[in-house]
């Protein structure tokens, strides 16, 4: 499945309330659908597959959640204003040796800053120049590039559930109606 149709896909899936015709509208919808399956990816997998590598030299299942936990501290973080919980440590979920329930319960609390971040998010702000790694970058590119980087790993998970004959959520079947 292209990027593009996992867009589409994760826009007609979610219950956007806000208005995808702007930029902002647009990112913000599609932040909540990756949000979402990246969710339902990291529960769907159970937890004797949460140390599974589809090959030794990338990361396990598990490694891979807590770096999108981490991800969504770096990325929302500067969005807010607010520093990076885990300081300068860009990798510090990943360092820690957390079962899955724990790690679950990081990942959910690591995209409640995230929905404060796109939630502020408007076309009045999106310009405004925010640090970002010794640059200033604007909250609508901090955000996107947040958005990909999300998809990027989703499309990792995708793999990971497949190799464990597991139908990732983008795959499922929608409910009737939709």
């Amino acid at each position: 499945m292209t990027f593009a149709a996992l867009v589409v896909l994760a826009l007609t899936q979610t219950q956007p309330a806000v208005d995808q015709s702007t930029n902002t509208g647009f990112v913000t919808a599609t932040y909540r659908g990756v949000k979402d399956f990246i969710l339902r990816a990291a529960e769907k997998m159970p937890a004797e597959h949460f140390v599974f590598k589809p090959t030794p030299d990338v990361r396990s299942f598990r490694d891979l959640v807590a770096h999108l936990t981490d991800a969504n501290h770096l990325l929302c973080s500067p969005a807010l204003g607010v520093p990076n919980p885990n300081g300068e440590v860009v990798d510090a979920t990943e360092k820690k040796a957390l079962g899955r329930d724990e790690l679950l319960t990081q990942l959910r609390a690591s995209f409640e800053p995230c929905d404060r971040a796109y939630s502020a998010l408007t076309d009045a702000n999106a310009a405004d120049p925010l640090p970002f790694f010794n640059a200033k970058r604007p909250r609508l590119g901090l955000l996107w590039f947040h958005t990909s980087h999300a998809y990027e790993h989703y499309g990792n998970m995708v793999t990971y559930l497949r190799l464990k004959g597991i139908v990732p959520p983008s795959s499922e079947p929608r409910p009737s109606g939709n």
